[in-house]
């Protein structure tokens, strides 16, 4: 069981900030959702509901979004509804029902880099920034890539609008469980982006397949040697939901799907 000794909410991210770096024993609380699910001792629980990072700001070329911001907000958003964007709001729409997506936050989401999450999967093959606080922003690949335990706050997410299409997959056993295995296709300009998650572990790109597909002519024998190429590099492993076994093979099933989606 969690146990709590202090709660504060700050009224801006510096205050937040400061706090959190007071002690290794203080903690963020974003949604809160699998946080409470740990045995941790905090000795401040940081709440950001407060600070101002619950928001959706579209511009010409991007969409800003908060750390604090629900998956219910951006299924609610209108900026989520151009041809690229829409595939987030999809996929958020398929987790768990109101209540959770009301309460699951896109900062609590990414910054902890959840393995089982659909959010970090559907944002890898876009063109997807992360921006903590007081430091430049890098890509999600990036991040995800060389995340560590460096206790910063995630002050928001920077997606380009792009021009491209793509595509979102995931299997789970029931609508209200979390996926099995999802996966996520982009093409743009004939470059084509492929990150598979939950196997279990966090999403990585394909790239040996990305590279095999991208920039020539795509037909069904490209479509079945690429996600041939992508089960054999993409690293599955056996849980408690599924055998390795099992998701190698809903990989390639759910590929072949996504890659018709954008390329036929």
């Amino acid at each position: 069981m969690m146990r709590i000794k202090e709660y504060l909410k700050p009224e801006n991210i510096d205050k937040a900030y400061t706090v959190l770096k007071e002690s290794p024993n203080n903690e963020i609380i974003a949604g809160g959702l699998f946080i409470r699910l740990t045995s941790k001792d905090i000795n401040t629980a940081v709440d950001l509901s407060e600070c101002g990072l619950r928001f959706i700001n579209e511009h010409k070329d991007r969409v800003e979004v908060g750390a604090m911001t629900s998956y219910l907000d951006i299924i609610q958003s209108d900026c989520f509804d151009t041809p690229v964007l829409k595939t987030v709001k999809d996929a958020l729409s398929e987790i768990m029902g109101i209540a959770f997506q009301n309460m699951a936050t896109v900062g609590g989401t990414v910054y902890p880099a959840y393995p089982f999450s659909d959010l970090i999967t559907v944002l890898m093959p876009l063109n997807c920034w992360v921006k903590l606080y007081k430091k430049d922003p890098v890509r999600l690949s990036e991040f995800i890539e060389k995340k560590q335990d460096n206790r910063e706050i995630l002050e928001k997410i920077i997606i380009l609008k792009g021009s491209g299409k793509n595509a979102f997959r995931s299997f789970r056993k029931t609508s209200q469980d979390f996926s099995v295995l999802n996966l996520s296709v982009a093409v743009e300009h004939g470059d084509c982006k492929i990150a598979v998650g939950a196997r279990p572990s966090v999403a990585q790109y394909a790239k040996s397949a990305m590279q095999f597909i991208s920039g020539g002519k795509v037909n069904e024998s490209i479509i079945e040697k690429t996600a041939e190429i992508a089960c054999q590099e993409i690293s599955f492993f056996s849980d408690i939901k599924a055998s390795q076994q099992y998701r190698k093979h809903i990989c390639n099933v759910l590929l072949k799907d996504a890659l018709r989606e954008v390329f036929v």
